[in-house]
């Protein structure tokens, strides 16, 4: 029999004899089968009443919002649907009207509800018939109220024991049973008068202090729920049935999107089932090993299917293939993560794509992006690396030589063959330099997935040259000025002990480019170099902001062609911003105290030689913005000697 059938018969019995729990994980729908399925199944004879326990902190706010509802169902059967909301609205603003004296409430519709009174049934007027209809009610979210449990169940008892209303509870057992074993009690429990403090609430029996005749009686959840419950029912999903609902009730996209996500049902059909793990005993025997149960969250995999589309479409764009592939990983990855299955922390990634896979067959990490993985678990969304990543993937699906397949692609995806021919190639590449910085990234993971599988490489690798090549392939990137970030694959450090230390002294010198803004400063310098002479005081007032490491010679001598040019208007304004230029950055950016040293000595000869000729000429202004000039260097000087020491 199906849950629905379970339900159905409960709301169909004369007269229960307690109520009916229904149990299941969060998003499996549990409440979309009350709102939805039941709610049609028993149109005729019935109607349903449904409360959110979410948050609710105290029993009279159960009670009102029971009455609240009750009434308002009532109006809507009669026909009444606008004073139904007119009802509720001015429930809701009168008792937001604090200046109302308590005792006048009730009178004026602020606490109405004191003096209304329900039945398990509502009669209302249809046409010119009088009908009646039973009513269930039911208390979802047990597990998230903010009460007592005890205290929660103990006012659900009053409606369905006392008030003979069929009462349905939905709650998640296992969150129940996590808070429960979680919580502590400090209670005076006992008649011996000894003092419990710290009562631990293992295995659901928790024990709390209730007053009865003025006696300490200890009540706990297990008989509570014994005394109301009638019987449980676990709800298992027809998940063929609700993933075809999901899909159908998709909004519209314009980019065969809903065709797409059909086309992918059964996939996602699989993503949810629970799956049994079966050992081979003999030829014509197996034997149950293991069952993996995956988290049933409807909820997860809509927000999965809603978020992928953003990924779709610029999948879509560059053409990629088996896209159904990238849906897959990037639901599991979903999933998982919102079932606290993956986690974000301090360090970044605290899991690995294999413990995912785990759970998820359908997820392959050659079908994630290292940009999807930061927009799940961070809210990062940054279209600049997905685009990066999407385009060194098809680089990648595109290498045919054994060659092209070991410098793009993790060795772990290779066939042994392909590796043996192709990688001698490419450590020469890495010797001079010829390979970009993230597949330097992955020569070097390759090296710690070598030796770790015990693979050994045909050539043995001399990390020095390998060195030499990161340095190389860093200077053709600042003399290229190259446009947008150059790193994008990094070795976490968590992963970082897997490592030799001549692996890592080599990543640490790609990690520091990475980190350092080095190429940034390096188009800077360039700016600078090529603008001084032009407007000397737009330069120094844009470049305040701008990262700069050095003030090099190259600097020096094109600040001093600017100055010696200048008129004496604007020769006046070089000594302070230069002065600011430089404190700033010696302030807020790990400067080369070495070369900027350098840099200011040359522009003070310059300016010295500068002066000689001045004197000469005998102008008289030009030599005290001069003189200001060379002093102002000469303090800066001073101070990046106290610095560097």
């Amino acid at each position: 029999m199906s849950t629905l059938d379970e339900i159905v018969k409960y709301c169909q019995e004369i007269k229960p004899v307690g109520a009916l729990l229904v149990t299941g994980e969060w998003g499996c729908g549990k409440t979309y089968l009350i709102d939805h399925e039941l709610k049609d199944a028993i149109k005729k004879e019935a109607c349903i009443l449904r409360i959110s326990l979410f948050g609710k902190l105290s029993v009279e706010s159960i009670q009102k919002e029971v009455k609240t509802e009750w009434y308002k169902l009532k109006l809507e059967l009669s026909g009444h649907e606008k004073s139904a909301k007119v009802f509720s609205k001015a429930q809701e603003t009168v008792s937001k009207i604090t200046i109302i004296p308590e005792e006048w409430r009730s009178f004026i519709g602020g606490d109405m509800t004191d003096i209304l009174s329900i039945k398990n049934e509502i009669e209302y007027k249809e046409k010119e018939d009088i009908k009646i209809k039973k009513v269930i009610l039911v208390f979802d979210d047990l597990e998230r109220c903010g009460m007592n449990y005890v205290d929660v169940l103990g006012c659900i008892n009053d409606y369905c024991e006392n008030q003979g209303f069929h009462t349905i509870i939905i709650a998640n057992q296992d969150k129940m049973r996590q808070k429960l074993n979680m919580e502590r009690y400090d209670i005076d429990v006992i008649s011996d008068g000894t003092k419990n403090k710290e009562l631990s609430a293992m295995n659901s029996s928790i024990q709390v202090k209730k007053i009865v005749n003025g006696d300490n009686e200890k009540i706990t959840y297990n008989e509570i729920k014994e005394k109301i419950v009638q019987r449980t029912v676990c709800y298992v999903p027809d998940l063929r049935k609700v993933v075809n609902a999901v899909i159908q009730n998709l909004p519209s996209y314009e980019d065969n999107y809903n065709s797409f996500i059909a086309s992918c049902e059964n996939g996602l059909i699989a993503l949810l089932e629970t799956e049994k793990i079966y050992q081979c005993q003999s030829k014509n025997q197996k034997e149950e090993k293991d069952i993996i149960k995956r988290p049933q969250n409807i909820r997860s995999l809509k927000c999965a299917i809603s978020d992928f589309h953003r990924i779709y479409a610029l999948l879509l764009e560059n053409g990629m293939e088996h896209i159904d592939n990238w849906l897959y990983s990037f639901a599991s990855y979903l999933i998982a993560f919102k079932a606290n299955i993956t986690k974000s922390g301090k360090y970044g990634d605290l899991f690995t794509d294999d413990e995912v896979r785990t759970i998820f067959p359908l997820y392959r990490k050659e079908y994630m992006f290292d940009s999807i993985k930061k927009w799940i678990l961070y809210g990062v969304w940054d279209e600049e690396l997905l685009q990066y990543e999407i385009e060194y993937e098809k680089t990648k699906n595109l290498a045919e030589q054994p060659k092209d397949i070991v410098r793009t692609t993790y060795i772990l995806d290779i066939e042994e063959e392909i590796i043996l021919e192709g990688f001698p190639a490419v450590l020469e590449e890495a010797y001079t330099g010829a390979l970009t910085l993230d597949e330097y990234v992955i020569f070097l993971s390759n090296s710690c997935y070598a030796r770790e599988y015990d693979f050994e490489y045909p050539i043995s690798i001399e990390w020095d040259k390998v060195k030499e090549g990161i340095k190389k392939a860093i200077n053709k990137l600042l003399l290229s000025e190259a446009e947008g970030q150059q790193v994008h694959k990094i070795i976490g450090p968590e992963h970082k002990s897997k490592f030799t230390s001549e692996e890592l002294s080599a990543y640490i010198l790609i990690e520091e480019f990475r980190n350092s803004d080095m190429l940034l400063n390096y188009k800077n310098k360039k700016w600078y170099i090529c603008e001084i002479g032009q407007d000397p005081m737009l330069v120094f007032q844009q470049y305040q902001s701008k990262v700069i490491y050095s003030f090099d010679q190259e600097m020096a001598i094109a600040t001093y062609n600017a100055y010696e040019s200048a008129g004496n208007c604007v020769k006046s304004y070089f000594s302070g911003s230069l002065e600011r230029l430089v404190n700033n950055s010696l302030t807020q950016y790990d400067m080369n105290y070495t070369e900027t040293y350098e840099g200011l000595i040359t522009l003070n000869e310059l300016l010295e030689q500068y002066l000689n000729r001045l004197v000469e000429q005998n102008k008289k202004i030009a030599i005290r913005f001069t003189n200001n000039f060379i002093s102002s260097i000469n303090m800066i000087i001073n101070r990046i000697a106290e610095y560097n020491l």
